[in-house]
């Protein structure tokens, strides 16, 4: 026998456990996953400043405006990584402010009987899907920290040869 979909046609043992269900999500949504995005984004966001503040200080300490051949365009990469960083931060804080809301107004709607548990767990999936729009801004920042790197490496190379 299929198991009800509607929350007043559930058991109580269902209902209890559907309950505790969406009590998990909230707290997985408000836990894990800014977690692990606030460790991802301060990463990006050390390393490129890091690499900014490393090639200004250079730069300061050789009293020229490009110690290291092409120098200016490592630091224009490492802040345009920093920035990046600010743009992403900004998409994943809207983008968990939408996944709440949406999470939320779907439980409304379930304790109403008027969105059954299987809509609720597939309008949750959907919305909790990978978002390319923040994996494109934090690849294009971890690409402007590497090609700064790498930039600084050749001239490096280049200087003392």
């Amino acid at each position: 026998m299929p198991q009800p979909e509607k929350l007043s046609e559930s058991t109580p043992e269902q209902r209890t456990a559907r309950l505790e269900y969406i009590d998990k999500v909230w707290k997985y949504l408000s836990d894990q996953g800014l977690v692990r995005l606030d460790a991802a984004v301060n990463m990006l966001m050390l390393t490129n400043a890091g690499g900014a503040v490393a090639t200004l200080s250079f730069m300061g300490a050789m009293k020229t405006v490009e110690p290291v051949p092409r120098a200016p365009a490592m630091l224009a990469l490492f802040l345009t990584g920093v920035v990046l960083v600010g743009i992403l931060r900004a998409i994943h804080y809207y983008r968990v402010i939408w996944v709440i809301a949406g999470w939320r107004d779907d439980v409304e709607r379930f304790f109403k009987d008027s969105l059954n548990w299987s809509e609720l767990l597939s309008n949750h999936r959907a919305r909790t899907t990978n978002f390319v729009a923040a994996d494109i801004v934090g690849w294009a920042s971890f690409l402007c920290f590497v090609a700064g790197t790498v930039l600084g490496y050749a001239g490096l190379f280049k200087l003392g040869a």
